[in-house]
Parts: structure tokens; sequence; C-alpha cells
């Protein structure tokens, strides 16, 4: 299951259904300028599936969250869709 946080910088995106070393693995990361960066994972047996890509893409291109739930007013990505 892709599940999407924010840390500071951006949107980290993680799997939930996936442990690596004690740990929910990070699969991607979407820039401030909606700019999406995938993780590669070498030395594991995890494969990001197509369709968890799309869901990556399309939360890239059209969601718009908020840095915490008592800071609605700030935004974590520069441009508003």
């Amino acid at each position: 299951m892709i599940s999407f946080a924010h840390f500071g910088n951006g949107i980290t995106v993680y799997d939930t259904s996936f442990d690596y070393k004690n740990d929910h693995i990070i699969v991607a990361h979407i820039s401030p300028n909606r700019e999406v960066k995938y993780r590669k994972h070498q030395d594991c047996s995890y494969k990001l599936t197509e369709l968890n890509k799309l869901k990556i893409e399309q939360y890239a291109k059209t969601e718009n969250p908020s840095v915490s739930y008592t800071q609605q007013d700030l935004k974590v990505f520069l441009s508003e869709v």
C-alpha cells in the first residue's frame, strides 16, 4: 500500500506492505516543484508496480497537501493545481 508523508521538503512516498530493515521502504520523493524521483533498491527484492507508479504520478499532478493539519494555509507544493 502506497502512503504519502510530508517531512519538511516535499512528499516522501513509502510502501507499507513491504518492510526493509525493519521499516517501510521509501519508493519515491515528490519535490516542492512536483517532480517525482524514484528510488532504486538493488539490495532487496522490492519492485514498484506500474499501478503504484500511476498513483504517485497522479498525486504529484493533482493533490495540494498542507504542511500540517494545524497549518492548512501553508502548502507543500509551490504551485497549485
